[in-house]
């Protein structure tokens, strides 16, 4: 009586190829062109229009912390409607509506985008500080006070 042992094939190709270089060359140049063109199916897909005129809450927080780090260090600020004059030191510095943002100039020249998607902008005087009103493209208002610790000179 002898016991055979049977033995079960479990892949249908045994052999002793395995992979080849040229395989996995092939197989990774199709996962990064897949890759490449995931980004821009993604952004038609997820893309809503209605998100580029909207102002972005952390942006606005960055405007607000920015703005009150300006005022804390003024010597003076002229406030006029649409534009707010800050003067620190020797350097003269403008916030100004500019087409859709708000932008920042140092003695009037260069051009530093601190807003964008801004629709209206209002600067307005307040004890010891400044009121910054701001709507964006889809009508949501923004406001806020910045209040300087020291006495600050603030004229219209």
């Amino acid at each position: 009586m002898a016991i055979e042992k049977k033995s079960v094939q479990y892949a249908g190709l045994l052999n002793e190829r395995g992979f080849t270089l040229a395989e996995m060359l092939l197989a990774l140049t199709v996962f990064f062109v897949i890759m490449s063109m995931l980004p821009a199916g993604l952004n038609t897909v997820l893309k809503d229009g209605f998100s580029a005129r909207r102002i972005q809450g952390f942006e606005w927080k960055v405007f607000n912390s920015q703005m009150k780090r300006e005022l804390r260090e003024a010597e003076l600020v002229t406030v006029k409607k649409e534009k707010l004059i800050v003067q620190k030191g020797s350097n003269i510095i403008l916030y100004e509506k500019y087409g859709n943002s708000i932008r920042r100039r140092v003695n009037y020249a260069g051009h530093e985008v601190m807003l964008q998607n801004v629709s209206q902008m209002k600067f307005s005087a307040a004890e010891n500080g400044v009121g910054i009103y701001v709507k964006d493209g889809w009508d949501k208002e923004y406001s806020s006070n910045v209040r300087s610790f020291i006495t600050l000179e603030v004229r219209e």
